[in-house]
């Protein structure tokens, strides 16, 4: 079982493709944990794959404790994908098929820890250079 997952913001476009590449089922599920923990419960060792976005690694966590799930890169992948035709559903459907070909270009994906180290030293600096924009602004300028 093949599961293609188009990530936006409020809700997750899924498509369920067999080995032969029949659609099996196709649903939109909202972004909750819950909600995506019972759909991760009803499926039985599918391999899955969503894009890496800005919002990608809650879920990942969540689906890839049953499931063996790849973080595709989206630069790639639309350069494999590129249809004239462009909705939730034929992406979702899309990423499905190009997984159970074997076309997916796959991200890194760091571990828990990574992620953490990550994120404590890039936020600090943006943050260090936004308070420096901000107080070099006001600064008096020079005449010359």
């Amino acid at each position: 079982m093949f599961v293609g997952l188009d990530v936006h913001k409020k809700y997750t476009e899924v498509a369920i493709v067999d080995e032969d590449g029949v659609v099996t089922k196709q649903e939109r599920i909202e972004n909750e944990p819950g909600q995506i923990e019972e759909f991760s419960c009803r499926l039985n060792n599918a391999k899955m794959v969503l894009e890496s976005s800005s919002s990608w690694y809650w879920l990942y966590e969540i689906l890839s404790r049953r499931h063996r799930v790849v973080l595709s890169n989206p630069a790639k992948t639309k350069a494999i994908a590129s249809a004239k035709l462009k909705t939730d559903k034929v992406d979702a459907l899309m990423l499905a098929n190009l997984l159970r070909g074997g076309y997916i270009a796959e991200s890194y994906v760091p571990s828990a820890e990574q992620g953490k180290r990550r994120s404590e030293s890039v936020i600090p600096s943006r943050v260090d250079k936004c308070s420096l924009k901000v107080a070099t602004a006001s600064w008096p300028k020079k005449v010359s």
